[in-house]
């Protein structure tokens, strides 16, 4: 997932211009903290100075120093929006730095300052937040962040109609906190309730499941995660340009045992259904594979049903599906797993098949011959399908089926 610490999109031209200036006014670094601490909230340049602040090379006790003015000149309006921007921009660069704000008395100023009526002051405020608990070891944990997660909660469901990169700034936080991993189960099932709100009720797809996503990759377990799995899988809501993120999501849950079936039973439809983003499902379940369970074998019984169906790119996308998992069974397992049924599906797909999946089919007629299941093969007129196929196919397939004929008569 591509979630990491973040500056601002606010560093326009006009504030490299101000970092120009600054430079050409031969300003030194240490000059220009001096002048930071000392700043008069009245100067005309007051911001043009804080936002053109660039060093990351503070000792402890300079960037403390820092905070201390700071957190005085925060009160003064025509300056939040500056201030912010700086804090933003440094705490993206330098862990320390979060470590030593969020021990100050600024981090609970900028913690108050979500509920402002800007939403450009609440994103700012949210970004420092963000930063901070992913570059602190003790990010997530301490009474403090848990009073940013309420406020950021309350800001939240005040209103879903709020400016759309507002909100998602409020998620992007939130993952910061469960990638931290020590957050506690009620701020989880908190969490999980607003993402199934703003995933049935806004455009947020993508953020919801960027978070579901990590979620499930960190084995996060709760109460209330099988709620989340049930709208990710409800076709409703997964009819948009997201599809293939919300399958990686719900890859991720194929390993918490408690909700498996769930992942299993809505890949089962959308195979059926022939889904748009068979080639994703097909990807996660193969990573996934595990021939024991009941229900991934049901999984694997319905897509040589939906081989016998297709001739097009979605039958062969099942097709490779199936050849990648018969290749890596051994013997018993191909002969436990492959039945009756799926016998007489490979019949009637080579019958269909044009050239493309008549090469996909002849692979899988090979895994199964590997396997010593010659007897299937006559049992269910698999040969003949087979001859028919010889005709359809280019040399390098007819080679194989030359050679399959002969396995199969040496036996």
């Amino acid at each position: 997932m591509k979630f990491q610490q973040i500056t601002f999109p606010d560093w326009t031209e006009k504030v490299i211009q101000n970092r120009k200036y600054l430079r050409a006014q031969t300003f030194a670094k240490h000059r220009i903290l001096e002048t930071l601490i000392n700043l008069n909230p009245s100067d005309n340049n007051a911001s043009t100075i804080i936002e053109s602040y660039e060093c990351y090379n503070l000792s402890t006790s300079q960037f403390s120093n820092l905070l201390e003015s700071l957190s005085k000149l925060i009160v003064y309006e025509n300056l939040i929006d500056s201030i912010l921007l700086l804090l933003g921009d440094l705490t993206s660069h330098n862990n320390n730095y979060c470590e030593i704000l969020r021990c100050s008395s600024l981090y609970h100023i900028i913690i108050n300052l979500i509920s402002a009526t800007s939403s450009g002051v609440t994103e700012k405020a949210v970004i420092c937040i963000g930063n901070v608990v992913l570059g602190s070891e003790l990010g997530g944990t301490t009474s403090v962040d848990l009073g940013a997660i309420e406020k950021i909660s309350e800001y939240l469901h005040s209103d879903y109609e709020k400016p759309s990169e507002t909100l998602k700034t409020c998620l992007w936080c939130f993952w910061c906190f469960i990638s931290n991993e020590k957050i506690s189960e009620s701020f989880i099932n908190y969490l999980i309730d607003l993402l199934c709100e703003l995933y049935e009720y806004t455009e947020l797809h993508k953020e919801v499941l960027e978070i579901a996503w990590t979620l499930g990759e960190k084995k996060i377990i709760s109460g209330s995660i099988e709620r989340l799995v049930f709208v990710l899988c409800n076709y409703e809501f997964i009819e948009h340009k997201e599809k293939s993120l919300c399958i990686m999501a719900l890859q991720n849950f194929l390993y918490m045992q408690d909700i498996r079936k769930t992942v299993l039973e809505y890949f089962r439809k959308a195979i059926i259904l022939r889904d748009e983003s068979l080639d994703c499902i097909y990807k996660a379940l193969s990573e996934f594979r595990c021939d024991e369970l009941s229900e991934y074998l049901e999984v694997f019984a319905i897509a040589f049903e939906e081989i016998a169906k297709g001739i097009d790119s979605k039958g062969f996308a099942t097709g490779k599906f199936l050849v990648g998992e018969l290749k890596e069974m051994n013997s018993n397992q191909i002969i436990k797993t492959v039945s009756d049924e799926m016998f007489m599906n490979l019949k009637d797909a080579m019958t269909l098949a044009n050239a493309q999946i008549g090469q996909i089919l002849v692979e899988i007629c090979s895994e199964l011959l590997r396997a010593g299941l010659e007897s299937k093969f006559c049992e269910f007129d698999c040969l003949d399908a087979l001859s028919l196929l010889y005709f359809k196919l280019p040399e390098p397939s007819c080679s194989q089926i030359h050679y399959l004929f002969s396995i199969y008569f040496d036996n």
